[in-house]
């Protein structure tokens, strides 16, 4: 997978590259070295995710384990708009699984659109 966040093994880019000096290149730094490099391009290509696991010694599976528990790190570079639909008790009541499976239908990534869903706007 190719991208503006593929960099070789072992080379971190400047935000990556802190947090991991920040963190000492221990393991317990892991989320927030992950945050950090999502933070710096949008996603965390397989490239970042194995120079994440090269520079802490950790296992891949490990690394990649531990970002995919979390919903809010990404595996694939974002659409240039994002649809959240609320989710939450209310907005539930008042059809938000309505909405949800009717913009599930439409093409919205050909048209630079993702779809997600969040528990409660506010």
């Amino acid at each position: 997978m190719a991208g503006s966040a593929d960099i070789p093994v072992g080379e971190a880019p400047d935000a990556l590259e802190q947090e991991l000096q920040r963190h000492g290149l221990q393991r317990d730094g892991l989320i927030e070295i992950l945050t950090a490099a999502q933070r710096q391009h949008g996603w965390l290509s397989p490239t970042v995710l194995t120079t994440i696991s090269t520079r802490l010694q950790l296992p891949l599976s490990q690394v990649l384990g531990t970002a995919s528990f979390y919903h809010l790190f990404r595996f694939e570079p974002p659409l240039a708009h994002r649809c959240l639909v609320c989710t939450g008790t209310a907005c539930h009541v008042l059809g938000a699984p309505w909405l949800l499976a009717a913009l599930r239908q439409e093409p919205l990534s050909q048209r630079g659109m993702e779809l997600g869903e969040v528990r409660c706007i506010g």
